[in-house]
């Protein structure tokens, strides 16, 4: 297990590679901590270098779920929050879903999907705490206030002071995944949710709960309102499933019969709730034109007019909807937010938010976006280059522009920055929506989590959207959700331009490609059950692949493709790819995913836990990448496909997951980690005459011996004949360019070839560029990605580095061959 390196005192299992942790410790390695600080029981979270104080969960104690908004879970996973899903799809000759605003072009939900006519998700958060804690660091019994609401089942029975009741939901195909509310599972078509009710409040008293981040409850059982929370907005959605049969309820449920009421259908009436709390300090990014707190009162220390009482058209124009509310103090065009008093503009005293240590992301990578106006492409949006040149504008009518960017990586986002270079009529972002997510289309079908509230950039040519908690993903978009004319000609009045996109965050140095496109993973780390043919070998089934992929015999009736990671890793999901055949694709329909670190004792992905996952491919989409992100990350050294339903068995491949960089030491002299030999079946090496043949070829052995043999000798590599049983020792490696020539592949099957495999270590993946901050005396050394090993192709990259003082730089220069012929590479 050369990658696991168990920290604060934990002990490695090798038969796992994970850590067996000491009290108060967990974590795969035993990296994250809790700690009694006193006997109030007060905990603290810690890391093994930076110890960070988390506070237990604010929400009331116990078991429950509630529903998932577009910002996802009331608070992150470190308090307790796991999350699930069940995806609904209906029979093709059902009714369609529908929801409560009919209007397709104004419709913005609040209820994280993705859901059409035909789908829908029911997303859910899922707590599990058993002891919560106030502020004041005092253990408590938090419980549940009296009202008139409703929330998802989870443990053995509801919280106390609620009432159970069931929705026997019929007529779908449905699939799960992750950590669930109860659920009553009846037949493949049928299943109940359970819910937790109470009415035993005034649903217009104002109640306590957490009022920090944005969450949602369901109407209560006597209600047709919202149960009031303090410091907290809310709005009414409904959900409208089609729906048949009344008596399929039981106990006492959501008030299912709030009007409106559409006919044969059943609306799920979710409570969605929003803090009236502001983040109260501004942005040097765009100058505070983003802020959108509460602050009223000028830097003179004057109350602030109210907006609709100043001589300007802000507060009064829908073109300005929703940003300059009351008499709070907004940046208008190029000063700092300020407001008018006695209609003089003047100033407002608003601290600088706190910065953190980040990094931007964006430019050159790959993106998608609607339909482009002529002569302004996309990729102006991503050339990093501001208020020059031209920028992306979309073409119109276009309902809904939007723009996505592929980070191509897990980046933990913080805010997403756009610059602009129009601003005036017809080129207006009047009231942009911003998603993260690591599907790519998610966003189109409100499955992606939401960053910030949708804004109104107005006239500013730089707009922060701060996302309400970092969310981790790999692709981020932006919407323009224009309604300022919602009843005639839908899209025609506004194009979306972007000069320039930005991301702020943080690299997760996960949600990477592990390497069967670039060759990071080689020929000997892939298996396969059997091959079609030479054209469709295992080390063809690779991502990208111009030509053939892998298939399976025609008569391998249990087939499966492996690839070995060497190392154990952290596994987030997998692509496949589908091989053309002529007008056809050769893609299977469905599989399974083996993992585990004993290639003889691999364990079945399960998803939720005791469930076999079975992964489905759409065959709609051709040789398109299909991507399959994983619920629960596994950590493992072999991923295993297994085809479950299919024509041909054929697939290209790629894995995610966080990579590690391994230092091979080819000639085994200066190693520390030997793990054994990498395998090349129908493969071998064809002697020269002056080869010691005595001394380095047997005969009449089996593989085992011919190990032996390799070992008495420490050779470096052999090839195996089973049918003549004989072995050919080696001293030298195929990658040596002297022996290249000896090295055949596509031989008899009966052929394989083995060679040592050392390493001299593990290390993580260097970043590609970094902001570097040195103080004092500090050094630092700047190295390339991947250093000592080789790095891709096409990449940039941009090492920032500040000072207090003077820098004294180091230049080591290295001068590269910048092309090279293949003539000269035989020569």
């Amino acid at each position: 297990c050369p990658s696991a390196k168990c920290v604060n005192n934990g002990t490695l299992i090798l038969k796992s590679c994970t850590c067996r942790c000491p009290a108060m410790f967990t974590g795969i390695f035993c990296e994250t901590g809790m700690e009694n600080l006193n006997d109030s029981g007060v905990q603290r979270v810690f890391y093994s270098l930076i110890i960070t104080e988390i506070k237990s969960t604010q929400w009331p104690e116990g078991t429950y779920a509630l529903h998932s908004s577009m910002f996802g879970c009331p608070e992150s996973s470190e308090f307790g929050w796991s999350t699930g899903y069940i995806n609904l799809t209906l029979f093709d000759n059902s009714r369609n879903f529908i929801w409560n605003d009919d209007d397709p072009y104004t419709f913005e939900p609040h209820i994280l999907g993705p859901y059409t006519e035909h789908a829908m998700q029911m997303n859910f958060c899922v707590m599990e705490s058993n002891v919560t804690v106030f502020d004041d660091d005092s253990r408590v019994n938090r419980t549940w206030p009296t009202g008139n609401y409703c929330i998802y089942r989870t443990g053995v029975k509801c919280p106390v002071g609620f009432d159970e009741g069931s929705l026997t939901i019929r007529g779908y195909n449905y699939s799960l995944g992750g950590k669930l509310p109860y659920i009553k599972l009846d037949s493949t078509s049928d299943f109940a949710l359970v819910y937790c009710c109470r009415e035993d409040g005034n649903v217009n008293q104002s109640v306590h709960l957490p009022s920090e981040f944005p969450f949602i409850l369901y109407l209560g059982p006597s209600s047709i309102k919202c149960q009031e929370i303090d410091k907290m907005d809310w709005k009414l959605d409904e959900f409208y499933l089609p729906y048949d049969n009344s008596s399929m309820m039981d106990g006492l449920l959501p008030n299912f019969q709030s009007p409106p009421m559409h006919t044969s259908h059943i609306g799920l009436p979710l409570c969605y709730y929003q803090p009236r709390g502001k983040r109260e300090c501004m942005y040097t990014t765009d100058n505070g034109a983003s802020y959108n707190g509460h602050l009223n009162i000028s830097k003179y220390r004057k109350p602030c007019d109210l907006w609709t009482d100043v001589n300007l058209d802000l507060a009064t124009s829908t073109r300005w909807v929703g940003e300059f509310e009351n008499n709070f103090c907004r940046k208008t065009r190029w000063e700092p937010p300020g407001c008018y008093f006695n209609n003089k503009r003047a100033n407002c005293n608003i601290p600088v938010c706190e910065k953190d240590n980040l990094k931007v992301f964006g430019k050159k990578r790959s993106y998608n976006a609607a339909q482009q106006n002529a002569g302004s492409p996309p990729s102006n949006a991503l050339d990093g280059l501001t208020s020059v040149g031209t920028s992306y504008v979309s073409e119109r009518p276009s309902s809904k522009p939007w723009f996505l960017l592929n980070l191509e990586e897990y980046i933990e986002v913080h805010a997403i920055v756009l610059y602009r270079q129009k601003v005036w009529f017809p080129v207006n972002n009047r009231y942009i929506g911003t998603y993260v997510s690591k599907h790519r289309w998610d966003f189109l079908t409100y499955g992606a989590y939401r960053c910030d509230d949708n804004r109104n950039p107005w006239k500013h040519k730089i707009f922060r959207f701060q996302c309400k908690r970092p969310i981790i993903g790999q692709y981020v978009s932006v919407k323009n959700f224009d309604f300022t004319e919602p009843d005639r000609k839908h899209g025609y009045f506004h194009y979306l331009e972007i000069d320039e996109i930005q991301v702020v965050g943080r690299p997760r140095m996960c949600g990477r490609r592990l390497g069967l496109i670039t060759g990071d993973v080689y020929d000997y780390q892939i298996e396969s059950s059997s091959l079609k043919d030479n054209d469709h070998q295992f080390a063809f089934g690779r991502l990208f692949r111009p030509e053939n992929g892998w298939c399976a015999r025609s008569t391998d009736n249990t087939p499966w493709f492996m690839v070995d990671l060497l190392v154990p890793l952290k596994v987030q999901g997998v692509e496949l790819q589908g091989i053309k055949d002529g007008q056809n694709v050769k893609l299977i329909n469905s599989f399974n995913i083996l993992y585990g670190i004993d290639r003889n004792n691999l364990a079945i992905y399960q998803d939720p836990m005791g469930t076999m996952k079975v992964f489905k491919t759409d065959p709609s989409i051709g040789v398109s990448i299909q991507q399959f992100i994983l619920t629960k990350e596994i950590y493992s050294r072999y991923i295993k496909v297994v085809p479950l339903e299919y024509t041909d068995a054929c697939l290209k491949l790629e894995i995610i997951g966080c990579p590690k960089q391994a230092r091979r030491d080819l000639w085994c002299r200066n190693y520390k980690y030997d793990l054994g030999f990498e395998v090349l079946p129908y493969h071998a090496f064809w002697m020269e005459e002056d080869h010691d043949a005595i001394r380095m070829i047997k005969t009449d052995v089996d593989i085992q011996q011919c190990i032996g043999h390799c070992q008495n000798i420490t050779c470096l590599s052999f090839s195996f004949d089973y049918h003549e049983r004989y072995c050919v020792l080696h001293m030298g490696h195929k990658y040596t360019r002297q022996f290249q020539k000896w090295w055949v592949n596509k031989v008899d099957v009966s052929n394989i070839y083995y060679q040592r495999l050392c390493f001299k270590e593990f290390l993580e993946v260097n970043e590609c560029g970094s902001k570097i901050f040195l103080k004092d005396v500090n050094t630092t050394t700047i190295v390339s990605p991947s250093f000592p090993l080789n790095y891709g192709q096409g990449i940039n990259c941009v090492w920032s580095i500040q000072s207090e003082m003077y820098v004294e730089i180091e230049i080591v220069y290295i001068k590269l061959q910048e092309k090279i012929l293949v003539n000269d590479l035989q020569k």
